[in-house]
């Protein structure tokens, strides 16, 4: 559950929210009342983390079944980039 107050000077409410109670995920981005389109990049920053974690995740969980079914290359693609240190 989350909530937001417009405040006393705006119309609108600019900021937005996500959660995901499974995953503990909780993202809140401030809409900066009183800029042009506020509520848009509120939104979108939202949007954009959302899917960058939840991207990220998917990558880690194929890197993970790669691993587990003995994949030779990406076994060697680890161990290569553990060695230069990335």
């Amino acid at each position: 559950m989350a909530r937001s107050d417009v405040g006393r000077k705006r119309q609108i409410n600019e900021d937005s929210f996500f959660a995901d109670d499974t995953h503990g995920f909780y993202v809140v981005a401030d809409g900066v009342g009183g800029h042009n389109k506020g509520e848009i990049a509120s939104r979108e920053a939202v949007e954009q983390l959302r899917m960058w974690v939840y991207g990220a995740a998917r990558d880690l969980d194929r890197l993970s079944e790669r691993i587990q079914a003995g994949d030779s290359e990406c076994v060697w693609e680890i161990r290569r980039l553990l060695e230069s240190g990335v």
